[in-house]
């Protein structure tokens, strides 16, 4: 078999991907998944699913930052309390309207997308 012959063949297996029937996170939607782990049906899907990301994120933010930087403050005014409950009440959000679909990325992701965050 020739060189040529050799990379038509692997060519041809990689088109013949396996896929999977998913569900979108965002919609709910049933979708064809091709080789990568996608999880959502559409580009429209995935924009609302980070805008959604981002308007709770900000939310989350000053709190996140008063408990990290002025501990003393978040101690006396239960910071961490607040954040725990508004992460409650976005999981509770998920469940009433989204069929509780999360509504965050794996862990996988974040660490593939912010390795330093690891780095020891």
């Amino acid at each position: 078999m020739t060189v040529l012959e050799q990379s038509a063949g692997k060519a041809d297996s990689a088109n013949r991907r396996i896929t999977a029937t998913c569900r979108c996170l965002n919609c709910g939607e049933l979708f064809q998944r091709g080789p990568r782990l996608a999880e959502f049906c559409g580009r429209k899907c995935v924009r609302a699913f980070n805008n959604r990301r981002m308007t709770r994120g900000a939310e989350l933010y000053d709190l996140l930052m008063v408990a990290r930087f002025q501990r003393e403050e978040a101690t006396t005014n239960k910071v961490w309390r607040a954040i725990n409950r508004l992460a409650s009440r976005f999981r509770d959000e998920d469940k009433a309207y989204r069929a509780a679909r999360r509504s965050w990325r794996r862990l996988r992701a974040v660490k593939e997308t912010k390795p330093l965050l690891w780095a020891e």
